[in-house]
């Protein structure tokens, strides 16, 4: 499968040379992975469609999860791939990355077209890095002390966000770029042309500079 997709995408060759064993690294380490899962899976889906309304609001939340796996012992297990480190568990139990508690409340509400309603037993993250980097992590950590189940960081996740929603609908507060303070030099925000900062930062720069004179 790697050999058809390089051979497609016609990379040049100092490129070719890095990036596939980089991807046979990855599918090794993620085929190990996967042999070790099999056994405990009645079935999987991937790339499910969400869209759950939010009857007092008036809003529906849409999404997609890359993978739901149905177990044998009538748990759910939601998982999300990623290539990088973040975000971390920490940041996913503490809802400032809270997709996938937010996929968890939307199959707990029979949000994902063509399942039934089920509870969440397990989020994941999986993460696609080469040979002994592959991780899978766990967000939910009922097990520890002051821990949460996958369910209840969902339906905390779902308050959380209904109650945003609230207040600017009803104008208490005013939209924000950038809310969450650990991405507030990440300029690749979707709405930061909106909010003009780019202009904002030059700004404050300046007015830094002015205050070191």
């Amino acid at each position: 499968i790697i050999d058809v997709a390089f051979a497609e995408a016609s990379l040049p060759p100092h490129i070719d040379a890095v990036w596939r064993p980089r991807f046979r690294e990855v599918a090794s380490a993620f085929l190990d992975w996967e042999a070790k899962r099999q056994g405990d899976i009645a079935r999987s889906e991937t790339e499910v469609r969400a869209n759950m309304a939010i009857e007092p609001l008036g809003i529906a939340l849409t999404g997609s999860a890359d993978r739901i796996d149905f177990l044998k012992d009538g748990t759910a297990a939601i998982i999300d791939y990623k290539t990088g480190s973040s975000p971390s568990t920490k940041q996913a139990r503490t809802l400032l990355e809270p997709q996938l508690p937010l996929e968890a409340a939307a199959l707990e509400g029979g949000g994902f077209r063509g399942l039934a309603p089920q509870k969440a037993g397990e989020l994941l993250y999986v993460r696609l890095r080469p040979g002994n980097r592959f991780r899978h992590e766990t967000v939910n950590n009922e097990g520890a002390k002051d821990g949460k189940s996958a369910a209840s960081l969902g339906q905390e996740a779902l308050e959380q966000f209904s109650r945003f929603v609230a207040v600017l609908q009803n104008g208490e507060r005013g939209f924000t770029s950038r809310l969450v303070p650990f991405k507030q030099f990440d300029y690749g925000g979707e709405y930061d042309h909106l909010a003009r900062v780019a202009e904002w930062s030059t700004a404050e720069s300046e007015e830094d500079g002015d205050n070191a004179e």
